[in-house]
């Protein structure tokens, strides 16, 4: 990340991944994109939206949440059906980031609220690219 950015500058992603290899990619890859991105991880879906009630309570909400769609305790999914119960928690956009790319998967993502299902890249540059177009959308939401 940028050294000359502020706190105001950065946009808070929540990212709910249980896989710690996973994780430790998207913070390379975040920092290999020069992202202004503070990432936040969760293992679970659980935790995220107990994680989203506590930041709604201080009015803290990130700009975004990214979701894995398969997690135990709680999926992605089902974290997009209780976002629909109680929008106030919801965060500007919420995207499903997954390792399936069956169309009956994608189309429920989209049709329970997500803003898009992207299928995580099996190339470490590509992962760079999506870390790109999710700082250039935070950013995008940030301004309005």
């Amino acid at each position: 990340m940028t050294d000359q950015l502020t706190a105001t500058d950065i946009s808070r992603v929540l990212v709910a991944e249980d896989d710690p290899h996973d994780q430790m990619l998207f913070i390379m890859a975040a920092e290999d994109a020069n992202a202004a991105l503070k990432l936040e991880f969760m293992p679970n879906g659980e935790e995220l939206v107990t994680e989203l009630r506590r930041m709604a309570s201080d009015d803290a909400l990130p700009t975004m949440a990214v979701l894995d769609m398969r997690m135990p305790r709680m999926s992605g999914h089902e974290v997009l059906d209780i976002l629909n119960e109680d929008p106030r928690i919801c965060p500007a956009e919420v995207g499903v980031f997954s390792t399936s790319h069956r169309e009956q998967d994608v189309q429920t993502s989209l049709d329970k609220g997500a803003a898009w299902h992207e299928v995580k890249p099996s190339k470490f540059e590509e992962l760079v690219a999506f870390i790109r177009r999710i700082d250039e959308r935070c950013q995008e939401l940030r301004q309005h």
